[in-house]
């Protein structure tokens, strides 16, 4: 696999967001955290922005010197955009990258200069089944707000991204650098194929609705 190499300084900072109360339900020794960006992707000849809320759970493992991600969740931040992107595959693949790049979190280790001996890693875990679900985000009684977000389904195999990052203290100031050096999954798919149709037949988006579970394929 071809290596990439992107060197650059993090000079954002991660927003305030509109929590929804259930926020990601992390395993044992894990801990949640969020990062927001903006996605962009074309429809035709014309370029389209979409906020995302990414949803995770990390923990750092020291015996392997690895930073480990799971991403729980995503929405649109604002609206329901994330409906309108059509490569889901290429998305996801930039939500990978996002994770490893804004790996800034609750987990985050201090990162070694880039001329030491021992690497350190970030692994970026996401089920490859997932499902849409049209939630009520408003905590006012009787004045809802839907918001679209897309979840993983539960036991599914997963799409795993490894990096390898460190302080480059050669440049001034400082950049941290990050290097792709795998990417892979991790079984056979057992969701349908075929993205369904949001909103479901005989519903709307101001109300509550789940879908079916179904793959998007890792990017390579």
């Amino acid at each position: 696999m071809k290596k990439v190499l992107i060197s650059f300084i993090i000079t954002s900072c991660l927003l305030p967001f509109f929590r929804y109360e259930a926020s990601s339900d992390c395993p044992q020794d894990y801990q949640s955290g969020t990062i927001q960006a903006t996605y962009r992707y074309n429809i035709g000849e014309f370029i389209f922005t979409c906020d995302v809320t990414i949803y995770y759970c990390c923990k750092w493992d020291n015996d392997l010197k690895t930073l480990v991600f799971q991403v729980d969740t995503l929405s649109s931040t604002y609206n329901n955009c994330l409906a309108y992107i059509t490569n889901k595959s290429l998305f996801m693949d930039w939500v990978h990258n996002t994770v490893a790049l804004n790996a800034t979190g609750p987990c985050n280790p201090l990162w070694p200069p880039c001329d030491d001996s021992i690497k350190y890693y970030i692994e970026v875990n996401s089920f490859v089944c997932k499902f849409y679900e049209n939630r009520n985000i408003s905590n006012i009684p009787g004045d809802p707000a839907f918001r679209l977000f897309l979840i993983k389904c539960q036991g599914t195999v997963k799409c795993v991204s490894k990096w390898e990052k460190c302080i480059d203290y050669s440049q001034s100031p400082a950049k941290d650098s990050v290097k792709l050096v795998d990417k892979y999954i991790t079984g056979i798919p057992g969701c349908e194929d075929d993205e369904p149709q949001i909103p479901p037949q005989g519903k709307s988006w101001d109300e509550f609705w789940t879908t079916k579970c179904f793959v998007i394929p890792c990017e390579y």
